[in-house]
């Protein structure tokens, strides 16, 4: 039924609304082929802590980390980077139960087109009840926000999202500001804080 992130009333419905948290299991992690089986309603957080001591962590994450992967992952979350790509893209299989109640294995190498139909689908599929998802490995980022003039963005938008690995910029018009908020893979935790 939602993590309650969006501002849009993606889960309003007069119909049947599925929550689908109580399928909380992370089934498997290979650390060497860094590929991670889990039900639908593992909780980003969660499954970031599960990752860690393999030195594995999620290819991109949202603004928030209570989401459900799998709520993450039909309703588009992005990163804020230009190199970086969707939840989507690490993902490796579905499973989902049509509305017909068949369950089916949707695959990546297998069903391309299903495949790259099913995120961001909110659903419309069926509802997503296992994932395959494709880990990286666990970089520290050291994370910095400034707040600028609205007017200087222009000028530095460019630079900002080429020369950082994650960058982020919200406009406030009504106040003449804008924050850009940064991170950037560093050595060590002792180095992000120095």
């Amino acid at each position: 039924s939602g993590a309650l992130h969006s501002c849009a009333p993606l889960v309003a419905s007069e119909g049947i609304i599925l929550s689908l948290t109580k399928l909380d299991k992370i089934i498997s992690i290979d650390p060497t082929t860094r590929i991670v089986k889990m039900q639908s309603g593992v909780r980003i957080h969660t499954l970031c802590e599960a990752l860690a001591p393999y030195g594995l962590a999620v290819g991109t994450l949202g603004t928030i980390d209570w989401q459900t992967i799998s709520g993450a992952v039909m309703t588009g979350t992005h990163g804020g980077a230009l190199t970086v790509p969707s939840l989507h893209d690490y993902i490796k299989s579905y499973t989902l139960v049509k509305p017909d109640g068949e369950i089916i294995k949707v695959e990546r190498d297998t069903q391309l087109n299903l495949f790259r139909a099913m995120a961001p689908s909110m659903g419309v599929f069926g509802a997503v009840i296992e994932l395959e998802m494709e880990a990286v490995p666990l970089q520290i980022l050291e994370a910095r926000m400034i707040s600028i003039p609205s007017s200087d963005l222009i000028d530095r938008f460019d630079d900002v999202m080429k020369s950082n690995k994650y960058a982020r910029v919200v406009v406030y018009p009504s106040i003449g500001k804008a924050t850009i908020w940064t991170a950037n893979p560093v050595a060590s935790r002792e180095a992000a804080v120095a």
